[in-house]
């Protein structure tokens, strides 16, 4: 099911489409012009081809659970050392 799921997504974007999955997020396509471009290394300038690109922007209720899984990750680390301390 998955597999069939990931095949419908990579033929959408394929033919243009956007892809949104509510709850998780979308994937959007879109196009960079040519812009000139330099090597760190070496300083040399050359120009990166126009093209298209995928991106994916996280929807807010998966943003929000990060969020809150961040905050209860924090908070027992804070309450971890106190445990051992008592225990002790």
């Amino acid at each position: 099911m998955v597999c069939s799921i990931l095949e419908h997504m990579c033929s959408a974007m394929a033919r243009g489409e956007n892809m949104k999955i509510s709850g998780f997020g979308s994937f959007l396509l879109r196009d960079k012009s040519e812009r000139i471009g330099r090597n760190p290394k070496t300083g040399d300038e050359h120009a990166i081809e126009p093209r298209r690109v995928m991106t994916f922007r996280a929807s807010a209720k998966l943003k929000q659970r990060i969020v809150r899984a961040d905050q209860e990750e924090a908070a027992a680390a804070v309450t971890e050392p106190r445990r051992r301390a008592s225990q002790g």
